[in-house]
Order: structure tokens, then sequence, then C-alpha cells
């Protein structure tokens, strides 16, 4: 299940940085890196729960980064 959270943070993070490099508007552009930092924080949190408890984790596949876009 962490690892399932690992990933789907990893995805926000991957996804909002995207974002942030074509967005104009500055209000959207403020909320976006707010949510970045939160994905951010969480997908850090995740892996360091998963390495403490001896797991390494599985970040999200070059093919499934493909099927999402």
């Amino acid at each position: 299940m962490l690892n399932f959270v690992f990933q789907n943070s990893q995805m926000g993070v991957n996804t909002i940085k995207q974002l942030l490099g074509i967005v104009e508007n500055e209000d959207f552009k403020n909320h976006q890196e707010s949510q970045f930092n939160e994905y951010k924080e969480t997908h850090c949190a995740a892996q360091k729960v998963l390495n403490e408890n001896g797991q390494d984790e599985k970040g999200i596949s070059p093919l499934d980064k493909i099927k999402h876009i």
C-alpha cells in the first residue's frame, strides 16, 4: 500500500513539474507550486518509510508513464 502512495505521489510530482513550465497565470502557478510541494513531501516521506522498513521503492515504469500522457 505504501508503495502505491509512493508511485502516485511520483506521478503528481512529475506532472506538476511539467505544468509549471507551461503555466502563465501567476495565481494558478502559485497554487500548482503549493501542490507540487505537498506531493514532493508525501513522496519523500513514503520513500523514507519504505526504506526504513527494508523495502525498496518501486517507481512508475517508463511504459506506465507513457500510458498516462
